[in-house]
Order: C-alpha cells, then sequence, then structure tokens
C-alpha cells in the first residue's frame, strides 16, 4: 500500500513540475476550430484562427494524453497553415494543417481525428 501510495505521489510531482497538470485540474479548456479537410488557397496564420475557427469546449485531459512529444517539430510546424487554436489556463497549443502542433517552444503531434472528436459544443458559427 505505501508503495502505492508512493508512486502515485512520484508520479504527481513530476506532473507537476512538467506544468501540464496545472491544466488538467480544469477540466474543459477551449478550441478554435477550422476544419482540416476544407482546402484554403492561403492558410491560415495563428493570429487568424479565432476569426476563422469556430468555438469549442474540450476536455483537457483527454486532449494532454493525444499529444506525442516531437523532438524535430519546428521543421514539420507550418504557422501559416493553422487549423485549430487550444487554449489552456497556462498554455496555448496551435495546430497546423498536418496536426503538427507549437506549444510555446515545444513541439507535439496528433491525431486530427481523434482531435476532432474532442471538441465539444460549438459556440458561433464560423465566418
Amino acid at each position: 500500500m505505501k508503495t502505492k501510495t508512493l508512486h502515485i505521489f512520484l508520479i504527481f510531482i513530476a506532473c507537476i513540475q512538467s506544468g501540464i497538470c496545472a491544466d488538467v485540474i480544469r477540466e474543459n479548456g477551449l478550441a478554435y476550430y477550422y476544419d482540416f479537410k476544407k482546402e484554403r488557397i492561403t492558410g491560415l496564420h495563428e493570429d487568424e484562427i479565432e476569426h476563422y475557427g469556430i468555438e469549442y469546449s474540450i476536455n483537457s485531459y483527454k486532449f494532454l494524453k493525444l499529444l506525442e512529444k516531437k523532438d524535430n517539430g519546428k521543421q514539420e510546424y507550418d504557422h501559416l497553415n493553422v487549423r485549430a487554436k487550444v487554449l489552456l489556463p497556462k498554455q496555448e497549443f496551435f495546430i497546423d494543417y498536418e496536426g503538427n502542433i507549437r506549444a510555446g517552444i515545444e513541439y507535439y503531434r496528433i491525431d486530427r481525428d481523434a482531435f476532432v472528436k474532442l471538441l465539444l459544443s460549438p459556440r458561433q458559427i464560423s465566418q
């Protein structure tokens, strides 16, 4: 029993130090999403996604579980073709057309279909 409690405590401490647990405490985040399947002549810049995307709620915990860390993500991420922005209490994530993610100076990858399944209750009509 003591070993199990110790393991849980150590995992909690590691989570806090990584900065992710603060976001997990709040169950739902906010996501702006412009369909991955819609073709555009010009891509959307990071600062345009809130204007063109539909606003959704998203389960923070489930979203964070889908992220796959990418060491070479900076070369793959396309900041000129963004399709989603996820806002959690202390983090923001930009997702490009291919499912590559930028979160500050960190880069991740996400399955696009799994991400779309996490979106809850649209809040506004896309422009």
